[in-house]
């Protein structure tokens, strides 16, 4: 056990002691700070303080004076101070943000280091107690979510309950408790459609589902099969199937997507799938024959996918586009005439941009070589595609050096297909990321946050760590698979 002193000095400069084991009690002056248990979010109300600590606070000898207490959670530049109540309780809100915004939402158990200081009196006259380091363990409220993705089985496939990469749903990758949403795109369904979705962990090294493992598996809530094309789900197939009546004749697709944090599935038919993909080239930044890479749909007005697929990404060589990733059924072809103009883009700047025809023809050609970062756009309604040279990516912003009026330019790394470089960033600040330093869509000029850059975003990437030198990548491909990361250099 640590003892401290009161002091007058600010309660910003004191100095962590060494983290105390669960459920100790440390040294707060002539009072003492206990440890409470696990704090489980699925087990507090939202509306309601959160008791962190129980605190026997120091006695003082100044009458009627002001007394207030500080709570600080974590350590060095990570550190964050709230306020707490003389009965160790704090706000619900603060102690959630704090958790989820320094370990992120996956439900494990986050050991956290904090000191409780207590100031009594007013500024010119304050003296303080600061205790000893203490635990505060929390835990969020989050459902188990498998990193590997999930499998629809049912009768699509006559309920053999084997794993089939037809019928893998995907988070598009990256954290799953911060992109929580799977989907599945499932062509030429007609009838009645009853399943079931089993994580991938729920599947043994063959790719068969053992009986044991239904537990784990998402179902309906009801004891009959579950109809509609929304709904609510249970985690531990506390239900029958889920069911629904495809309309072939109407609908090529239908995509499938289960929102696991929210607890909640949605179907719609649609007559584009969500992917296609650009495939070929001569092999720098997995621009070759094996590598399919995705371009997304934009989403119509109604909520389906329109046809209209982007994505950017490097070519070298010739290529093709096809709407499976694992096969060449349906592939198009380079059908001739293509042109390069200039138009006004989203900003009203012009662009400048490559664009041609294609058609599905058995044995076509490759569409003509290319060497660079492009935008790619493949418009399957208008039977065209359009790639805009992208010469120079950016990070702009007055966390930046340049301000907002003159770009920190990246440089492309094959290996990884990013965009990087090694500059200062200011605390606090905001940054973008922008293509052919311009603000047209076009070019690409992304926001929101690190984690998805969504291109045309009007939302500022922030930037809260330490004023210092960092290397950031970006990592462009489309709208939902953006990411960036940023790395303090010491």
């Amino acid at each position: 056990m640590l003892a401290l002193s009161a002091c007058n000095e600010d309660f910003g400069d004191w100095q962590q002691q060494a983290t105390n084991s669960q459920g100790a009690t440390v040294s707060f002056g002539p009072g003492s700070v206990t440890e409470v248990g696990v704090i489980d979010f699925a087990e507090i109300a939202a509306d309601e303080p959160v008791k962190v600590c129980t605190i026997v606070p120091p006695t003082s000898s100044l009458e009627d004076a002001t007394v207030s207490y500080k709570i600080t959670l974590g350590e060095g530049d990570a550190a964050k101070t709230y306020t707490i109540n003389a009965d160790g309780t704090m706000a619900y809100n603060d102690l959630k943000s704090f958790v989820e915004g320094t370990y992120g939402k996956a439900p494990k158990e986050n050991v956290i280091k904090a000191v409780i200081t207590q100031v009594i009196g007013e500024e010119a006259t304050k003296t303080r107690f600061v205790s000893d380091v203490f635990n505060v363990t929390a835990k969020p409220d989050a459902p188990w979510i498998d990193p590997a993705g999930y499998y629809v089985v049912g009768s699509i496939d006559g309920w053999t309950c084997t794993r089939k990469e037809a019928y893998f749903m995907s988070n598009g990758g990256g954290d799953v408790y911060e992109k929580p949403e799977f989907s599945v795109t499932l062509e030429g369904l007609d009838g009645e459609v009853q399943f079931k979705v089993v994580p991938s962990s729920g599947f043994d090294s063959n790719g068969t589902m053992a009986e044991g493992n239904w537990n784990i598996a998402l179902s309906g809530l009801e004891a009959a099969p579950q109809e509609g094309m929304e709904g609510h789900f249970s985690y531990n197939n506390a239900g029958n199937n889920f069911k629904f009546i495809a309309d072939g004749s109407a609908y090529k697709f239908y995509v499938i997507t289960f929102n696991l944090m929210e607890g909640t599935y949605t179907i719609k038919g649609m007559n584009w799938p969500e992917f296609f993909y650009v495939i070929g080239g001569n092999g720098t930044s997995k621009a070759d024959w094996a590598t399919p890479r995705p371009l997304r749909s934009q989403v119509g007005e109604d909520g389906s996918f329109n046809g209209i697929y982007e994505g950017f990404y490097y070519l070298d060589g010739k290529f093709k586009f096809r709407p499976n990733a694992g096969d060449w059924t349906d592939d198009i072809e380079y059908s001739g005439d293509q042109t390069e103009g200039t138009a006004s883009g989203s900003s009203g700047a012009e662009y400048t941009y490559f664009t041609g025809s294609f058609a599905n023809i058995d044995g076509g050609s490759d569409f003509p070589a290319q060497t660079g970062f492009f935008h790619i756009i493949l418009d399957m309604n208008t039977k065209e595609y359009k790639l805009i040279p992208i010469t120079t990516v950016g990070i702009i912003g007055d966390a930046q050096p340049g301000g907002w009026n003159v770009d920190t330019d990246m440089t492309w790394n094959a290996d990884e297909c990013c965009w990087e470089v090694t500059c200062e960033l200011k605390q606090n600040g905001n940054i973008k990321f922008r293509g052919n330093d311009g603000w047209n869509n076009e070019d690409g000029n992304w926001g929101g946050s690190l984690a998805s850059p969504i291109n045309g975003s009007n939302e500022n990437i922030s930037f809260a760590e330490k004023t210092g030198n960092y290397l950031i990548k970006f990592y462009p491909s489309y709208d939902g698979n953006n990411k960036a990361t940023v790395t303090a250099i010491e």
